[in-house]
């Protein structure tokens, strides 16, 4: 038991020490440290995405509008400096006056129990909403920035046809 209490903290030290430095890198080997919008929209794009288009929204943060199958939605990035963005949130809203408020509440409910990906709600205005956050905090790969835009645009169709937007 001896030998391994010294032998882990040796080899701490020895991963610790070949790590590269971080701080401040926008990407760090194969990790994105901070998210821009080329790197979502070339997920976006290779996930099966069209129409992908730069804007800036609140407090001159950039943002992204694409398409997908006849759905329209937004990517807001958050936590911005001019290198990149901590985090950022796909953005789908639907507008369906049809519905009651206790019919679009059973809806947003029966999806949030069944799915992990996308969080629905609904906003103030009445409409019902999908979310899906994706954070470099940390580091993230390119290829799980794919994933994610993959199974945000998944999520995005498959909530769109409940709602009777295919």
């Amino acid at each position: 038991m001896a030998c391994r209490r010294a032998v882990v903290p040796g080899l701490v030290a020895v991963l610790a020490a070949a790590l590269p430095a971080q701080a401040g890198n926008i990407e760090t080997g194969a990790l994105i440290r901070l998210l821009s919008p080329d790197h979502v929209m070339t997920a976006l794009a290779d996930a099966g995405a069209a129409h992908l288009e730069k804007a800036r929204g609140d407090n001159d943060n950039p943002m992204v509008y694409a398409e997908y199958r006849g759905l329209v939605f937004g990517v807001l990035f958050h936590n911005c400096e001019a290198a990149g963005c901590e985090w950022a949130r796909f953005r789908a809203s639907f507008e369906r006056t049809d519905l009651s408020a206790g019919k679009k509440l059973e809806l947003i409910n029966a999806w949030n129990r069944a799915w992990a990906f996308g969080t629905a709600y609904v906003d103030e205005a009445g409409d019902l909403l999908l979310e899906q956050p994706i954070v470099a905090t940390g580091g993230i790969s390119r290829d799980n920035v794919r994933r994610t835009a993959d199974a945000w645009l998944k999520a995005l169709k498959r909530y769109g046809r409940g709602l009777g937007w295919e």
